[in-house]
């Protein structure tokens, strides 16, 4: 999956290709000069296709020896009474599909963020000690917590959002349209221009964070009007 991720990364960076700007290159061949873009294409959806097949192949060979654990994919064959041979069918495609998202996607995502969060206990010590005390009392050290747990720990659930926010994943979003003409700090922007949402800068914009670099969960926690705290 790593090779698909650094193709990704690639892609995503802006102005990255000419066709970003120029969508009738997109009828030029593969070989025409400028063209990579359609060579890199290529080669991710190759790898994706290869790379959801090895995870859906991987559940099949522990179902037919019957020593498949829980997952995602064999859960959803059941559910639907599906075969896992039946290549063609819409809904196995669907479930490949759900499936390799999960594995490539969903992976990377979750592993920076958690890096983010072991970086935030690290520096802020103190917040470790308020989410590791809730969890003692709401959950104790005889099981792991449950999402049925989830409203009994806002605290906990503060901490998380606000490492979301702290440390985004990405500096920036993917690209996106206008809808329509806009103006920000003097500069004019028709609709339907391609603007890159810079999410660093949202998420520590000093008008809607207080202090902004720093941690602060409480900044997530309802107040007792049922609204958010001051930020």
């Amino acid at each position: 999956m790593s090779g698909n991720s650094e193709l990704f990364i690639r892609a995503a960076r802006p102005g990255a290709f000419l066709v970003d700007n120029f969508p009738i290159l997109k009828y030029v061949p593969a070989w025409f000069p400028g063209a990579n873009f359609k060579r890199i294409a290529a080669a991710a959806r190759e790898r994706t296709a290869r790379s959801r097949e090895m995870t859906f192949r991987q559940v099949k060979l522990q179902l037919d020896s019957g020593n498949a654990l829980p997952s995602f994919v064999g859960r959803s064959l059941m559910e639907l009474g599906k075969d896992l041979d039946d290549d063609a069918d819409e809904d196995v495609d669907v479930i490949k599909s759900v499936a390799g998202g999960i594995f490539g996607d969903g992976t990377h995502t979750v592993a920076r963020t958690a890096l983010a969060f072991i970086l935030a206990m690290a520096v802020y010590p103190d917040c470790m000690k308020k989410a590791q005390a809730e969890l003692d009392l709401v959950v104790g050290n005889s099981r792991l917590p449950e999402f049925e747990d989830r409203s009994a720990l806002p605290y906990l659930e503060a901490t998380l959002k606000e490492v979301v926010r702290w440390f985004p994943v990405v500096p920036t979003a993917l690209p996106h349209a206008t809808t329509a003409d806009d103006v920000y700090e003097g500069y004019r922007i028709p609709s339907g221009s391609v603007i890159i949402p810079n999410s660093w800068k949202i998420l520590h914009d000093e008008e809607s964070y207080a202090d902004p670099y720093a941690f602060r969960p409480e900044r997530f926690i309802a107040n007792e009007n049922g609204g958010i705290s001051e930020r």
